[in-house]
């Protein structure tokens, strides 16, 4: 073998040794297995390390073990500043399957999952989320009073760069980050005068649904709106992935003919496109038709055509109708004054008022999550925002707050923290409903079963 040949089979040697072992910047597992290989350790993965401010990426925590499966609890909540973050809830037992870790044969399971949503640019992360695993003494193999060992592992932290959104933001993006489509459709596509007519708008495709922006409706000359619904996450449907979220507006026609509604746009940022995208329902039509008489106003039409010898009756009975009508009126007066009363002390004890606030009263998110904690403090919450949702929640049921109100109370904070933090101001509309929905909380945490 020549000189030059032993000197590139040195140089390829050389090579091979210095190369960089393979990285995944996604993966880290707990420092068992860099130290001693321990049989009991969490990893931590994440589907996606550099998101953009607003989307939606997992965190998964696995379990490897060998042997006999540990029984586990999880002890409190990972932290995670600057994060939207919502578990999964598992579907039915927790699931191992063989893995094998440096040349040595596991079993791993998934114990925990978390959707995450930055809101904020800039590095953050997910730390100090620690499992507590009971292993059998004996093996298994008595069953009377058997003893377990007690050990506590922690996952490694997960990181992540959020990147910003590119700027400038079109005017008409509402701070919605993903890849959906949008369609509006009524119940009833024929309707009479007066009646209630439903709305179903509906959201679909990949990102955060359930941190959603409001999707606005116009609505032609001649509707109103009755009220909305709050936006439900619906499940995907058979042979689909993706879920859905959806919600319904009550609009009540007052005009007669045939409206046509204009298309609802949509504009959104999608990260695997990396830019803007607006997207259009579809047209709606609906033909309102003339409001049904009914028996009353029957009665009435035929009352006032009795012939001239029947005119008395028809007096009486207008007579009647006119005190009835008298009495009423004094008591919807009444009802209505002493609602004024109370709004009237509820506004001077610093209270909100739970009736539609004036433009120029309207408080700022900020200010709104404010009041929200300086309740929690009244009712002895000391420390409310550095508690995790699990920790508030439990704090809330501690203090008496009714379930309903502890609901309330959590999907509240988390639409104020949406409004905080989502690119672009908070629109007049979504304040009006914050607004509104801190009034009815501030009454639900002050107001406890017992209290």
């Amino acid at each position: 073998m020549s000189k030059g040949l032993h000197f590139r089979l040195l140089l390829l040697l050389l090579s091979l040794l210095m190369a960089p072992v393979p990285h995944s910047p996604a993966v880290a597992m707990s420092e068992a297995v860099a130290a001693d290989r321990s049989s009991l350790f969490l990893e931590t993965s994440l589907d996606n390390t550099r998101p953009y401010v607003g989307q939606e990426i997992l965190l998964t925590y696995t379990l490897f073990f060998s042997d006999i499966a540990p029984r586990i609890s999880d002890l409190g909540e990972p932290g995670h500043a600057g994060l939207w973050v919502q578990e999964l809830t598992p579907e039915g037992y927790i699931q191992s399957s063989p893995a094998t870790v440096n040349g040595r044969s596991f079993r791993r399971a998934v114990v925990k999952q978390l959707r995450i949503v930055p809101m904020q640019g800039g590095p953050l992360s997910v730390s100090g989320y620690h499992l507590r695993c009971l292993l059998p003494q004996n093996s298994g193999m008595s069953t009377e009073n058997p003893k377990e060992n007690e050990t506590i592992i922690e996952a490694p932290n997960a990181f992540i760069t959020a990147r910003a959104l590119p700027a400038p933001a079109p005017k008409t993006f509402s701070g919605a980050v993903g890849s959906f489509s949008v369609n509006v459709s009524p119940l009833e596509f024929r309707i009479h005068a007066g009646e209630p007519m439903t709305l179903l708008i509906t959201v679909g495709g990949r990102g955060n649904l359930r941190s959603f922006p409001p999707v606005s409706v116009t609505l032609p000359d001649g509707f109103r709106e009755e009220r909305a619904g709050s936006p439900a996450v619906q499940k995907a449907p058979a042979g689909k992935t993706a879920p859905s979220v959806s919600s319904r507006l009550i609009l009540i026609p007052e005009k007669t003919g045939t409206f046509r509604f204009s298309p609802v746009q949509m504009t959104m940022f999608d990260p695997w496109k990396e830019h803007y995208e607006t997207v259009t329902s579809g047209e709606i039509t609906v033909t309102v038709l003339p409001a049904i008489v009914n028996d009353k106003a029957k009665t009435a039409a035929a009352t006032q055509m009795l012939p001239s010898g029947k005119s008395d009756i028809g007096e009486k009975a207008i007579m009647v109708i006119m005190a009835v009508a008298a009495v009423a009126i004094i008591a919807v007066m009444f009802i209505l004054g002493g609602r004024k009363r109370k709004n009237g002390k509820r506004r001077s004890s610093g209270q909100l008022s739970s009736e539609q606030p004036h433009q120029s009263d309207l408080l700022s998110a900020e200010s709104l999550r404010r009041r929200i904690y300086d309740a929690l403090r009244q009712i002895g919450i000391p420390n409310p925002a550095g508690l995790t949702v699990s920790q508030l929640e439990k704090d809330l049921a501690r203090c008496r707050v009714k379930p309903s109100g502890a609901l309330a109370t959590l999907e509240l904070l988390k639409m104020i923290d949406r409004a905080i933090y989502t690119p672009g101001k908070t629109s007049d509309e979504t304040l009006e409903t914050l607004n509104r929905k801190t009034a009815t909380v501030l009454d639900d945490i002050m107001n406890r079963s017992g209290s």
